[in-house]
């Protein structure tokens, strides 16, 4: 264990030592960095030119920095919209030597002695325990770099009281300090495990919450806080939370369920796949069915399906994963009238001012954006203005 420890150790110096080369050449998204706006982002039309920013993102300036273009024009944008106008190549970066005066800068961006910042490029091992936590937490941010990182740990979960099946629980919306710390973890998992897959890069944090555009980082989100006991809403929690009305749930956009109705039209390679998933642990079902999203995960590997699928990823169906036959969710229901959820949280088709919007074929997302239901056959659609993440917990006597 020490022997890999001092490996892990002397890997986080070596990337220490790329980071401070990056940051000194502006290689990041810093102040006074050269950019260009995506051409994926809303804002590719806006300028096709390069810039410099003009602030680090942070907590405190909110989600845009401004960026001063070289034809005169300005405005704000997220970091998602933006990338190095003239990246310096990494064997580049690499080679190059730093010297006292970029030390300097090195121990001020960092917050560490000038010894100290010699002694982690020099190659010198740094026991990463020793490390007060704080500090850490603080060179974590600054970096990057994994190693560095404390160990998860999520904060208080601050929901109203929900009653199911006689059991007490908490639900709440994914926001504050517990959804900060998820937000943090989904964001480096995206990042290192799925290569910063474009379907994992609309999630941000705005204004106290989480949102989401699409149930592939729902799905993410649910792996990060199910060993903790808790959940993303299921279509039967949000009926129920309508019923005693835990939350106010009339002004937001709620992914909770996937739909297969065939293996055909839409999302082809993930409906057939998934099929095939259900039908080695369940034998024959019957369409359609609605699989709610705490019962699956994301592929760990690329693989063909991930790579055919048109999102990069791919849905594993879990041992414990509820695939509830569903005829409600068929064409011949397409904008039909209910008022309730049965016990599933399916629509109770009759007469009520909700309104259930489905169709034919494929695999397609379930949310819940009153007074519709919706089925999109877009699984990264969703309006991210209204997204919001409905997490369910233990509380009272179900901790």
């Amino acid at each position: 264990m020490g022997f890999l420890r001092k490996m892990v150790e002397k890997k986080w110096n070596e990337e220490l030592k790329e980071w401070i080369i990056r940051r000194l050449n502006c290689q990041e998204l810093i102040r006074g960095a050269r950019v260009k706006i995506r051409m994926d982002s809303e804002y590719a039309g806006q300028n096709k030119g390069s810039g410099t920013m003009k602030d680090d993102f942070s907590k405190d300036l909110g989600e845009y920095v401004g960026v001063t273009f070289d034809d005169g024009y300005s405005n704000s944008y997220r970091r998602r919209d933006l990338e190095l106008a003239n990246p310096i190549p990494e064997s580049e970066l690499r080679a190059r030597k730093l010297d006292k005066g970029e030390i300097i800068s090195a121990s001020r961006i960092l917050g560490v002695s000038e010894e100290n910042v010699w002694n982690y490029i020099g190659g010198k091992v740094q026991e990463v325990e020793s490390i007060p936590k704080e500090l850490r937490a603080i060179m974590y941010t600054a970096t990057g770099i994994r190693a560095l990182k404390p160990k998860f740990e999520l904060p208080d979960f601050n929901g109203n009281e929900l009653e199911i099946n006689g059991k007490e629980y908490k639900a709440g919306f994914l926001s504050g300090p517990f959804g900060r710390e998820v937000f943090n973890e989904f964001r480096d998992i995206a990042s290192i495990k799925y290569i910063k897959n474009k379907s994992l890069a609309h999630a941000h944090f705005d204004e106290g919450l989480v949102k989401a555009l699409g149930i592939f980082e729902v799905v993410l989100i649910n792996s990060i806080i199910r060993p903790a006991g808790y959940r993303t809403a299921t279509p039967a929690d949000l009926e129920r939370i309508l019923e005693q009305k835990t939350l106010d749930l009339s002004d937001c956009s709620v992914d909770t369920g996937l739909v297969l109705r065939s293996q055909c039209e839409n999302n082809t390679v993930l409906a057939q796949d998934l099929a095939k998933q259900i039908k080695k642990r369940d034998g024959k079902f019957e369409y359609p069915v609605m699989i709610p999203l705490v019962g699956l995960d994301l592929d760990n590997q690329p693989s063909d399906v991930s790579r055919k699928s048109g999102y990069g990823l791919a849905f594993k169906l879990r041992e414990d994963a509820r695939v509830i036959y569903a005829p409600q969710l068929i064409d011949e229901s397409r904008r039909k009238t209910f008022n309730r959820g049965d016990e599933n949280g399916l629509p109770i088709l009759g007469e009520g001012d909700r309104l259930l919007v489905t169709g034919k074929f494929g695999l397609v997302n379930m949310t819940l954006d009153l007074p519709y239901y919706h089925t999109h056959n877009n699984l990264l659609d969703n309006n991210l203005k209204k997204s919001k993440i409905v997490v369910v917990g233990p509380g009272g006597n179900n901790k």
